[in-house]
């Protein structure tokens, strides 16, 4: 067979911003009301919508709701203030509006966590002051012992933040972003002959993500990933399917600022495979029978490494970036 021309194609689409504040409350405490008093404050959530698609590795409904929410406030000086809160939303909420005891400040900084899960969140956070050490702070990200590419069940962690004054009976509005990155890939095969009556399809292909980060930030911080590197590996086996297509997604912990080194890569190899058939019986009551499928050519190990830019772009940016959606495409042709 011919040498394969690889056509792949990546696309990166912010799906939000990270966090989005109402900042329209008090500007200061109201009348008689002192800093550092507990005030009762209304807090409302939200998060992205729903995408609908097939084949993802979570149930789309279990990408995105609020299970249960960690809420840590700093102060000016980035000082904590107060203790840990965690709230435990049940089945998961897309939407939702919390009554919370916060601290009166003229300017504090709320950070919300969600999908830590109670035990995780006091590990994490119930030591940690001041802000500077829940910013330098890093997780594990929680990818499924049991099915590659996948998140553990309802931890979808999200991260927002809002900055301002907290005062009695105000109303503060955050948006939560994911903390992680998904990856669509999608690998077509097409024979390019008009006369070739064969049927073609790939199987046994191996799908591997190379420098995947094991950890993370909980509010995104600038600079270069320094943390461990694990990879995903999945094989897809098409038993008796004909499937001359594959889409696979993938969620990722981001990878910041990397060398081409330390850059997040793709690998796939395998093997396409055909079959052709035949006519029996008469010619008025022909019926047409396969052969068993074989070996037509192994798809050689193919690597690229990805980006929020396409390969061959000038100062390609070689990051994933949380919260985003990349869309890669491999177009195996003869």
């Amino acid at each position: 067979m011919k040498n394969k021309a690889y056509a792949i194609f990546l696309s990166a689409l912010t799906v939000l911003s990270l966090l989005s504040c109402d900042r329209g409350i008090d500007p200061l405490p109201s009348p008689g009301q002192e800093d550092g008093q507990t005030v009762n404050v209304a807090l409302n959530l939200s998060c992205i919508g729903l995408e609908t698609r097939a084949d993802a590795p979570m149930s789309s409904a279990n990408e995105n709701p609020i299970y249960d929410l960690t809420i840590i406030q700093f102060s000016e000086e980035g000082l904590r203030q107060g203790s840990r809160q965690f709230v435990d939303l049940g089945a998961g909420e897309l939407n939702t509006t919390l009554g919370v005891s916060l601290v009166a400040s003229s300017n504090s900084k709320l950070c919300l966590v969600a999908n830590l899960g109670e035990t995780n969140s006091a590990s994490l956070l119930d030591d940690v002051d001041n802000l500077e050490s829940f910013q330098n702070l890093m997780v594990d990200a929680p990818y499924s012992s049991s099915t590659v590419g996948h998140l553990d069940a309802d931890s979808m962690y999200m991260y927002g933040e809002f900055e301002g004054a907290i005062s009695d009976a105000s109303s503060i509005s955050v948006m939560l972003g994911r903390l992680f990155a998904k990856l669509n890939i999608t690998i077509n095969y097409t024979n390019s002959s008009t006369t070739d009556t064969r049927q073609y399809r790939l199987n046994n292909v191996s799908v591997t993500l190379g420098n995947v980060p094991s950890t993370t930030h909980i509010p995104f911080v600038e600079g270069a990933y320094t943390g461990s590197m694990t990879s995903f590996e999945e094989t897809i086996t098409q038993g008796s399917t004909t499937v001359s297509s594959f889409n696979r997604y993938y969620y990722i912990a981001e990878n910041n600022d990397p060398t081409e080194s330390t850059a997040t890569t793709l690998t796939i190899s395998g093997t396409i495979e055909s079959r052709t058939g035949y006519y029996s019986g008469l010619s008025w009551n022909r019926t047409w029978t396969w052969y068993d499928w074989y070996d037509y050519s192994s798809l050689s190990s193919t690597s690229v490494i990805l980006g929020t830019d396409a390969p061959g772009t000038t100062n390609r940016d070689l990051s994933i970036y949380r919260n985003n959606i990349y869309s890669i495409t491999i177009n195996l042709n003869d």
